[in-house]
């Protein structure tokens, strides 16, 4: 079972995403928080294999979480979901700061499982 962490803002779309993942089989979603430090704080605890990032989090302050995990986590996959406005403006930025794979809101979420379960398979 693959235990997702979800560090987002928007609770609509945070709610969904929980969602998607809950429906797997192989997936829990075993925390979340829109709060930065509690980001941290939360994924030292509860140990996710994987965390996913919401860019509306704060903006520089996505990438400074997704900075700070890499060091304190440095194996668990960070994925980092924004609105498909600014994806072109962030995604350069946020692979150079650790984040494994970079995902429009207006996506498919399957895609973004999909893509969960191929980096997990392979770490």
């Amino acid at each position: 079972m693959h235990r997702v962490f979800l560090a987002c803002d928007d609770a609509v779309f945070c709610r969904a995403l929980s969602h998607t993942f809950q429906i797997q089989a192989d997936f829990i979603v075993c925390g979340q928080s829109k709060y930065d430090i509690e980001v941290l704080k939360e994924v030292m605890k509860l140990t996710p294999n994987l965390v996913v990032i919401e860019v509306e989090l704060s903006p520089r302050g996505s990438l400074e979480i997704a900075e700070a995990l890499k060091i304190m986590i440095p194996k668990t996959p960070l994925f980092l979901v924004t609105g498909p406005d600014i994806l072109r403006q962030v995604e350069k930025e946020a692979l150079s700061s650790g984040i494994d794979a970079v995902f429009a809101k207006d996506d498919d979420v399957t895609s973004l499982v999909d893509n969960a379960r191929a980096v997990l398979a392979s770490s």
